[in-house]
């Protein structure tokens, strides 16, 4: 006899709701822009402005570049949405792993906890400095 068996593309399938089900859609949205903002700042990095000529060794041409690229209110905003969704969808994953693959309550709270502290480190620490750096 044959039973019939329903496959879900990418490995997981996905949830019937809550908060589960927008944390999924979250992945997959922030996976795509995440995508295009890397590109992006490839492309204007190294093949536009060709950060790589300007470099001098002892690292004066990147400071001044630097703070060119400080001075506007636009390249901070693109920066800081790039750690946002880099920190959470990075954070998203790694929650997903912890409660795929660690079965006791004890350790998954513990894990999950020390995720979400380091997480709320990172993002102050690079908002900080992204918002106070003076050009």
């Amino acid at each position: 006899m044959w039973k019939k068996t329903t496959f879900s593309v990418g490995g997981r399938a996905k949830p019937a709701g809550g908060f589960e089900m927008y944390s999924w859609y979250f992945m997959r949205i922030s996976g795509v822009v995440l995508l295009l903002m890397a590109l992006g700042h490839l492309f204007i990095m190294h093949v536009y402005f060709n950060v790589d000529e300007m470099v001098n060794w002892d690292g004066v041409g990147a400071a001044e570049f630097v703070k060119q690229r400080f001075e506007g209110i636009g390249w901070r905003a693109y920066d800081f949405i790039l750690l946002t969704l880099a920190l959470f969808h990075g954070l998203n994953g790694i929650k997903w792993l912890v409660d795929d693959y660690v079965h006791s309550k004890c350790w998954r709270l513990f894990l999950v906890s020390a995720i979400y502290t380091l997480a709320f480190i990172f993002y102050v620490v690079g908002s900080i400095f992204l918002f106070s750096y003076n050009a």
